[in-house]
């Protein structure tokens, strides 16, 4: 079972202590922290976690230090931050985006919140681990190769972002279902980016695909030619491409 470690930064004890044990047959390991931001960020680096939720409403902790202060360390990995904020104040919610706030969790923090969160990424985090250490680099190749068949511009940031994506979803489909709040996400976070940034950037490598990539090959993947058919959603196009691996795959167990 992958082992995934968290540090939680609540108030609340009682309900890091029950999601503890609620979460330890997920494999999933939680310290509560409930202190200043120096000590919080020190902690951070010493256990070396790979995801830190900050409660900001009901703890007096300032969230934008901390991840600024962990994004300028001498971590190799930093964690994910899962940050629990003031749904109404939208201004400091985009500040937490652009210093690196992976999701966002509804608050109050509560035992389902909290635990409903920490399942869904710690089985993402265990998708990505899987899916970019494939013996051989088999999947990230083979799905250079389809992306090239088809036509997409490699000289784009899309590129890259598309192929994560399709990369993820192969391993678990479930990730498809939520793309807007994990997958983005989760591509971003592995280019160093924003999720804002990633959507765009797949939308425009996509449109450029339409206008000048392969129309046989098009036809192969997705059942019709870009001259007779309008340019699929970033998550048409996601689906359909990583349906196609999967298929391959299984093909070969």
């Amino acid at each position: 079972m992958f082992e995934t470690k968290a540090i939680v930064v609540c108030e609340d004890e009682n309900v890091v202590r029950i999601c503890s044990q609620i979460l330890r047959d997920y494999g999933i390991v939680l310290t509560h922290c409930q202190i200043n931001s120096s000590d919080i960020i020190n902690m951070i680096i010493n256990n070396t976690p790979h995801f830190v939720v900050l409660d900001t409403v009901s703890s007096d902790v300032d969230a934008l230090d901390i991840m600024k202060s962990i994004d300028l360390s001498s971590l190799s990995k930093k964690p994910f931050f899962l940050i629990s904020a003031d749904q109404e104040d939208e201004f400091a919610r985009q500040e937490l985006k652009v210093a690196g706030a992976f999701s966002f969790l509804t608050s109050p923090l509560t035992t389902s919140v909290l635990t409903e969160a920490m399942i869904q990424f710690s089985q993402l985090l265990a998708t990505m681990s899987q899916s970019l250490s494939l013996p051989s680099n088999y999947l990230e190749t083979t799905v250079s190769e389809i992306m090239h068949k088809i036509g997409v511009p490699p000289n784009t940031k899309g590129y890259h972002f598309l192929r994560t994506a399709i990369m993820l979803c192969v391993d678990d489909a479930e990730i498809f279902h939520s793309i807007t709040k994990t997958l983005y996400p989760a591509v971003a976070k592995h280019h160093g980016t924003t999720p804002e940034r990633v959507e765009r950037a797949i939308r425009h490598s996509i449109g450029l695909t339409w206008e000048r990539g392969n129309p046989d090959a098009i036809h192969i993947f997705f059942g019709y030619r870009p001259g007779n058919h309008q340019k699929p959603t970033n998550s048409e196009f996601i689906a359909m491409i990583s349906d196609n691996m999967r298929l391959k795959m299984n093909k070969m167990i």
